[in-house]
C-alpha cells in the first residue's frame, strides 16, 4: 500500500492518498458546484427573439471553436508523442515543411471558416437592423448615475428601473445617456446597448414568455455601477393595460399618507438646503424635479435604488433616512427628516399605486 500523505492545516491534517486524483476530483466538481442554482442573467436562456438570434448565432461558431480546438490540440499531443526522440540515435522525423498541398489546405480551411462565421454574423445582424412594425411599443430609456429613467412617449407614463412591457408585441428600445457612457443589457431578452451622451442608440425585441428578467449597466460607469440594475416585466397584453392605466392615476392620500404628501411636496431642510420635490417628480402634484427618478406610482414597484433591494416599509425607510448605507456612492443626498417625518413620507410613498 503506498504511504499516506497529508498536509498540516489550522485544525489538523488532512490526509489524502493520490495528490494527482485530489487535483482532478477537485477540478470536475468546482466547476459543478458553480454551475448550481438559478441564471437570472444567462443568454444560454433566451425568452425574446433578439437574444434567440444571438444564440443562434453563437451556437454554431462555438461548435466551430470546439472542433478547431480538438483537431489542433489532438495534432499538437500526437506529434509530441509520436515523433518524441526516445534516444540519441533516433533520427529527426521526416520534415514537411515546402509541401504545397499542406499549405494550400491550412491557407484555405480558415479563410472558409471566416467567410462561414462573416455571413453567419451578417445576416444575424441584418435581421436585427429591421425596422420595427407600426405598432411597435415605444420606449426611451436613459442610463444615469446610478440609475435608469423609464419613458413610454406615447402613453406618456415615465418611471424608473422598472420596465413593463406585453408579451407577443414588438418593443422598439431607444437608449441614452444623461452623463457617461452605461450600457443597456437584459442577457435574456437582447444584446448589449451602449448608452452614450448624445446619441441614441437602438434595439428591437419581442419576449415570447411571461416573467420577471433582470438587467444589469454593463459599461463600467463610476463607483457604484455594479448596483445599477433593473427588471424588465413581461406580461399579458390586459396586464399591460391595467399597469398602464394604474400608471396614470394619481390616488387622493389619506391619513399618515395625506402628511407624508405635505412633506415630500413642500420641505426643505433649513440645515441641508433640501426637500424630497427638488429632485423626484409624482404626476399630478406640485413635485417635478427632474435630478432623481420619478416616484409616480411607486408604491406598485417591487424594487429600490435601481433593483437593488426589496420594495418594503424597511428598506424605503432606511433608504429615505441614509441611502448611502444601503447604495455606496449613490447621489442621492441625506434630506434631514427625523423619525416621525420619514414615516410619513414612506406612507405617502406606499400608497401611490
Amino acid at each position: 500500500m503506498p504511504p499516506v500523505r497529508g498536509v498540516r492545516g489550522p485544525i489538523g491534517t488532512v490526509r489524502y492518498r493520490n495528490p494527482a486524483l485530489l487535483a482532478a476530483a477537485v477540478a470536475i466538481i468546482a466547476p459543478l458546484l458553480a454551475a448550481c442554482g438559478e441564471l437570472t442573467q444567462s443568454t444560454q436562456q433566451p425568452v425574446a427573439d433578439n437574444a434567440r438570434q444571438i444564440q443562434d448565432l453563437f451556437m454554431p461558431i462555438l461548435w466551430i471553436s470546439a472542433i478547431i480546438f480538438v483537431l489542433v490540440q489532438g495534432a499538437l499531443i500526437y506529434s509530441v508523442i509520436r515523433y518524441r526522440r526516445r534516444s540519441e540515435s533516433d533520427p529527426i522525423p521526416v520534415q514537411v515543411h515546402g509541401d504545397t498541398r499542406l499549405e494550400a489546405l491550412w491557407t484555405v480551411a480558415p479563410a472558409v471558416i471566416v467567410v462561414v462565421v462573416a455571413v453567419m454574423t451578417f445576416r444575424t445582424m441584418a435581421v436585427q437592423a429591421e425596422a420595427p412594425p407600426p405598432d411597435a411599443l415605444k420606449v426611451v430609456v436613459e442610463g444615469h448615475q446610478w440609475w435608469w429613467k423609464v419613458v413610454y412617449p406615447d402613453l406618456g407614463i415615465e418611471t424608473a428601473n422598472e420596465i413593463y412591457v406585453p408579451i407577443d408585441r414588438a418593443i422598439d428600445v431607444s437608449v441614452e445617456s444623461d452623463d457617461v457612457i452605461h450600457s443597456f443589457w437584459f442577457p435574456q431578452i437582447a444584446g448589449k446597448i451602449d448608452a452614450i451622451p448624445g446619441r441614441t442608440n437602438r434595439t428591437l425585441f419581442t419576449v415570447e414568455k411571461i416573467g420577471r428578467y433582470q438587467g444589469q449597466c454593463a459599461e463600467f460607469c463610476g463607483f457604484a455601477h455594479a448596483q445599477m440594475k433593473m427588471l424588465l416585466f413581461a406580461v399579458t397584453e390586459a396586464d399591460f393595460e391595467s399597469w398602464t392605466a394604474a400608471m396614470k392615476s394619481t390616488p387622493a392620500p389619506q391619513g399618515l399618507a395625506q402628511q407624508g404628501a405635505e412633506i415630500f411636496n413642500t420641505f426643505i431642510s433649513p440645515t441641508t438646503g433640501r426637500g424630497c420635490f427638488i429632485c423626484h417628480t409624482v404626476d399630478g402634484t406640485s413635485a417635478q424635479g427632474t435630478l432623481g427618478p420619478s416616484l409616480t406610482a411607486l408604491g406598485s414597484r417591487s424594487t429600490l435604488g435601481a433593483a437593488l433591494i426589496d420594495n418594503t416599509t424597511e428598506n424605503l425607510t432606511a433608504w429615505i433616512r441614509n441611502p448611502a448605507d444601503i447604495k455606496p456612492g449613490v447621489l442621492m443626498p441625506v434630506v434631514g427628516l427625523d423619525d416621525d417625518q420619514i414615516a410619513a413620507v414612506v406612507a405617502y410613498l406606499q400608497s401611490l399605486r
